[in-house]
């Protein structure tokens, strides 16, 4: 079990990621990470440890401010713990995170002549996402074809490198809800984690393709 949650808005999303980390924590405490949108780039962040290692991460960095961001928390299923295999996953274009497990991931790593870097599921679903994109260039469309071709269950939060300032949502069998604020929209695998922001929420519903921005789902 893992913990997700997103943010696009007209605030800093880095405290906010952190503290919907730190709720989510019980999800997963093996590894944790987030994307952050940074001028022109999705710069990444992950370690193994918890979320006190992940702040402490960011303190030496130079992520400091961003208005769109998506966070995860992780229990390890496929590949152990390690600073590799913590997510947010990036293959090529497209960043994410997921909750849940891709059970056909080998075969899809042999389909779509997948060369990961970690031993996880997810990077497997990110290539396999990113290879719908590039075909497409839209990325409803792309997530939409992508999943199709998943055996598993989950929930994804998605970034694409060349849309700043968007978060694309989508679930099978495994939670995830949005919920609204007057600042920006959130995404989490649980309530508990964005009750401190806002009370406003919705589940998606099973195969739900949401885009997020900071005026809109």
């Amino acid at each position: 079990m893992c913990g997700i949650i997103g943010y696009v808005g007209k605030e800093n999303a880095l405290p906010k990621i952190t503290e919907g980390l730190s709720v989510l924590e019980y999800r997963g405490y093996d590894s944790v990470g987030l994307a952050a949108r940074m001028k022109s780039k999705t710069a990444i962040i992950k370690c193994k440890g918890r979320i006190e290692a992940l702040k402490e991460s960011l303190r030496y960095s130079d992520i400091h401010e961003s208005n769109c961001s998506i966070g995860h928390t992780r229990w390890a299923t496929h590949g152990g713990p390690s600073d590799v295999n913590a997510h947010p996953h990036r293959y090529g274009k497209t960043v994410i995170v997921h909750n849940g497990i891709i059970e056909n991931y080998k075969d899809l790593q042999k389909r779509f002549s997948v060369d990961p870097i970690s031993e996880t599921d997810t990077e497997v679903a990110t290539a396999v996402i990113d290879h719908f994109y590039c075909q497409c260039q839209t990325p409803v469309k792309a997530i939409k074809e992508a999943v199709a071709q998943f055996e598993g269950s989950y929930a994804f939060g998605v970034m694409f490198d060349d849309i700043p300032d968007e978060i694309y949502a989508v679930r099978q069998g495994s939670p995830l809800l949005i919920a609204n604020a007057t600042d920006g929209n959130y995404i989490s695998s649980d309530l508990t984690a964005v009750l401190s922001f806002t009370n406003r929420y919705y589940s998606l519903d099973e195969g739900d393709v949401a885009r997020i921005s900071a005026g809109s789902v």
